[in-house]
């Protein structure tokens, strides 16, 4: 359904909004709060959204979450987030630091028609670049201390994007790190809160502590 605002975790705005990202970090406070978002030590990304044009069979799911990257659409037309930047695209379309993209203005003439947004995460996937139809990619997860994880500084800020460099750079700048971790992408078949085994999980995001 559309909607002009971000869904909670980040999913951007538009036709249908992309997933949110869940989370657990150092600092309490609203989710879009940039010293709250910069505290987070575990992300689990959330996917694109698909699209298609009403009456026409031809659908673009979105991308999956992604654990180090977020994919792109099934048909391409959107970018997954990755450990250092949102998936690229133009203005509203690109994803941010926790934020999938997204445009939250009905893009087609006939007013009640747009496209598929980013999902969010670390750092968010990018909406569709196609104007019609065409669904967004999946945001990128995080893990402190997970290999190939790349942690921000703590001066990092949106207009000066700063990274770890430490001599483990997946470890965020709090200090606080885990061990022997695993992280599964969307794609991949993993363990369901419900008990289950699938892939992804469908409906709202769950961070389990076990």
């Amino acid at each position: 359904m559309y909607s002009p605002y971000t869904t909670y975790g980040g999913g951007g705005p538009g036709q249908f909004c992309g997933g949110g990202s869940s989370d657990i970090r150092l600092k309490p406070g609203d989710f879009e709060e940039f010293d709250g978002l910069k505290s987070r030590i575990i992300v689990a990304g959330g996917s694109g959204s698909g699209d298609g044009i009403e009456g026409v069979t031809e659908l673009d799911q979105g991308g999956s979450a992604g654990g180090l990257a977020g994919f792109s659409s099934q048909l391409n037309y959107s970018n997954g987030g990755s450990h250092i930047s949102g998936g690229f695209g133009e203005g509203v379309y690109k994803g941010r630091f926790g934020f999938g993209g997204g445009n939250k203005d009905r893009t087609l003439e006939n007013g009640i028609d747009g496209n598929g947004s980013g999902g969010g995460g670390y750092f968010g996937g990018s909406a569709s670049r196609n104007d019609s139809y065409a669904g967004g990619a999946g945001g990128s997860s995080f893990i402190s201390g997970h290999k190939g994880c790349i942690a921000i500084a703590e001066d990092f800020t949106e207009e000066n994007m700063k990274f770890s460099e430490s001599y483990d750079p997946s470890i965020h700048f709090s200090g606080l790190s885990f061990f022997n971790t695993e992280m599964i992408d969307g794609n991949h078949y993993m363990p369901l809160p419900n008990g289950s085994y699938g892939y992804g999980n469908t409906g709202n995001g769950v961070i389990r502590i076990t």
